[in-house]
């Protein structure tokens, strides 16, 4: 093993592939600079070279992954070594647990205190093989993979419970954090929603999909840049870019040739009539001269264009008068407007003016400043669903506080402060600066909060100014639910905006609970109330449907009724005609000439009739007839052999027929009668 610190350490990186001096440094020191320990508690955490079980870790590496043999080549030394992974290391490993919230998503973790903040996977080689470690990804690689965010972009807080300031290279151990922790993920750099919403026209969708690509040309330096933005990036987004690539602040950036002259920085790109899809632009700094007062030529040159003297006057002793108007009688003015002058009626106006002027002091970064009246913000944090509800941030500024600038500066345009803000609050904001206008906050805090609200901040000195008012809708009335001031710390006051999200998120959830009692109650009723309508129509229209059946019944028995009369009356008349020509029947003494008939009838009665022998045959057929069995309907057979009288001439005679000087007769239904 080599003796010399350096030689140690350069075998270490090469047998765990850590280029950072910091870490690596850092665990040759915990196992006091012995090579073998060290490599074994970076990359066999466990011991024994063995995975660690499923339930206890997060594989995120393969297991074995092959090389070819020339790619690899062992240290002279021999210091990395298969024997170098043999033993275990000498120090016990904790796992610690982390619940980590980002925005409305609480993520839960378990690594290893032998990790760093922010580690990749690492790897070592052994002649042939490459055996990547199945080591824990730790907090911000988790997070990555969790969330899909760019570690480069994350900003993890609330380590130790905010006392602790952790860097990326730390490992967790030395953080000395209990098993449980609580942390809370900031992504300053990355909207609420990247997402176009769903409701938007395809004439807006196919805005925001077109891309620019623009050459900027720095025409003092000569230098170009080649950037792309997307259509709905507006003016004033691209000059904050410029700014961020040459450190020219906006104030500062003069430009040559945009296409549109009126100035309007919140025109999108694709309002700018540019060479779609390249475009050139060119802009040079501004010249202005920053001169003293009556100083002499043989003085020293003064500083001009610097954003730190223009900073650093922020904090000199001026008069109240000439810091917020200036001081027309000398010819000079200080740089600081008033953020919201007097003269204006029009609170979306005001806003604006107040959001301008508070860029112009404290830069682009601040939360985002609800553009309308108190009444306008109240209705957008309230709103009547419970679920879209949020918190308002109320944001008091007074430019006669030693504190303001300080506070604007460092705590309130902090990027952790902007974003919370900015994610789980409305924020309004007002200049209490000038009597009139907190004679005006005063009424609207009267009109929407109470009384005691607006005596709350009347009462307010202006030296304890900034302040921020949090305020919380408690069923039907808004309520001041926290002042914050502006002697706080970073520290002190995210911690009061999370408490207070909390609060919110709590008395949101139980107004939820009560409000689903109530709609399942309500639902529950109205159900119930539609099921006994539903029965009272069912039993309705039973009703009128047996009412309907009985009359239909009723009716068709009428008819029935009806219609039988007048066919048992028509048959009574036809049977009366029949008769009517019914021959008399020959007296008893007489007995030549005559021809008796004996007729079974289909009830099994037998009626006998006794005829002329020389009277026509229809004479039967009549006195059939007028007994209620006419022709039509009913045939009359002779027994044998078998004939149908009924279908001979009636014209003939009863001896002319065969049925002298007697004949038995069957009268039958016609099954064929119509």
């Amino acid at each position: 093993m080599a003796t010399n610190r350096d030689e140690i350490l350069a075998d270490f990186q090469a047998c765990t592939g850590i280029s950072d001096f910091e870490e690596s440094l850092a665990h040759l020191e915990q196992s006091d600079w012995n090579l073998q320990q060290a490599v074994n508690s970076v990359l066999v955490p466990d011991g024994h070279g063995q995975d660690v079980p499923d339930t206890e870790m997060m594989d995120l590496t393969p297991s074995v992954v092959k090389v070819p043999t020339t790619s690899f080549s062992p240290p002279n030394n021999g210091a990395c070594t298969s024997a170098a992974f043999d033993s275990p290391p000498s120090t016990r490993i904790r796992r610690l647990q982390f619940d980590v919230e980002y925005r409305d998503r609480r993520i839960h973790l378990r690594v290893e205190d032998s990790m760093a903040v922010c580690k990749l996977f690492t790897h070592f080689m052994v002649f042939e093989t490459i055996y990547t470690t199945r080591l824990k990804a730790t907090i911000k690689k988790l997070l990555n993979e969790e969330l899909n965010i760019p570690v480069l972009l994350m900003d993890v807080r609330g380590w130790g419970g905010g006392r602790i300031i952790a860097k990326d290279n730390d490992l967790l151990s030395s953080l000395h954090l209990p098993l449980y922790n609580k942390l809370y993920l900031l992504t300053p750099d990355i909207p609420e929603t990247d997402s176009i919403e769903e409701n938007q026209n395809d004439e807006e969708q196919i805005e925001v999909l077109q891309r620019f690509e623009l050459v900027i040309v720095d025409k003092d330096t000569g230098e170009e840049r080649q950037v792309s933005y997307p259509a709905n990036k507006t003016i004033r987004e691209v000059k904050i870019d410029v700014h961020t690539l040459t450190s020219v602040a906006v104030r500062h950036q003069n430009w040559l040739d945009w296409p549109q002259a009126n100035g309007d920085d919140t025109l999108t790109l694709a309002d700018c009539n540019f060479n779609f899809p390249n475009h050139r632009l060119t802009f040079c700094r501004k010249q202005e001269n920053h001169t003293k007062p009556h100083k002499s030529e043989d003085d020293e040159e003064v500083i001009t264009d610097s954003d730190e003297f223009e900073d650093a006057t922020d904090t000199l002793d001026l008069d109240d008068d000439a810091q917020f108007f200036g001081d027309d009688n000398n010819g000079q003015s200080h740089k600081f407007k008033p953020l919201l002058p007097s003269g204006i009626d029009d609170p979306t106006e005001a806003l604006t003016f107040f959001t301008q002027e508070f860029e112009e002091r404290y830069g682009q970064t601040h939360p985002f400043f609800f553009l309308g009246s108190l009444d306008d913000a109240t209705k957008e944090a309230f709103k009547p669903q419970l679920v879209d509800r949020k918190p308002l941030a109320i944001y008091l500024h007074h430019d006669r506080s030693v504190q303001v600038n300080v506070f604007c500066s460092q705590l309130l345009c902090s990027e952790s402060i902007v974003s919370y803000l900015s994610h789980h609050f409305v924020t309004w904001a007002w200049d209490l600066t000038l009597d009139i206008n907190k004679a005006r906050l005063l009424n609207m805090c009267t009109e929407h909060f109470g009384s005691m609200a607006a005596s709350t901040v009347r009462n307010i000195q202006d030296d304890q100014f900034p302040i921020i008012l949090i305020v919380m809708k408690s069923r039907s009335n808004a309520e001041v639910f926290s002042i914050s001031q502006g002697n706080t710390s970073l520290d002190e006051m995210m911690t009061a905006l999370i408490h207070s999200v909390d609060v919110f998120n709590h008395q949101r959830s139980v107004s939820m609970a009560e409000d689903s009692e109530r709609f399942e109650a309500e639902r529950l009723r109205q159900e119930q109330d539609a099921a006994y309508q539903e029965s009272l129509i069912a039993d309705r229209a039973k009703a009128e449907e047996k009412e309907r059946t009985e009359r239909e019944e009723r009716e068709k028995q009428q008819r029935e009724d009806r219609e039988r009369k007048e066919r048992e009356q028509n048959e009574e008349a036809m049977r009366l005609s029949l008769e009517q020509q019914v021959s008399e029947e020959p007296p008893a003494d007489i007995k030549d000439g005559v021809s008796t008939l004996r007729m079974r009838l289909p009830n099994g009665e037998t009626l006998i009739r006794r005829f002329y022998g020389s009277h026509a045959l229809e004479t039967l057929f009549y006195f059939i007839g007028s007994k209620g069995y006419r022709t039509e309907e009913y045939k009359l057979l002779t027994t044998w052999p078998k004939r149908d009288v009924t279908s001979l001439d009636g014209a003939k005679t009863f001896k002319e027929c065969g049925l002298y000087p007697q004949e038995t007769l069957f009268v039958e239904e016609r099954h064929d009668a119509e």
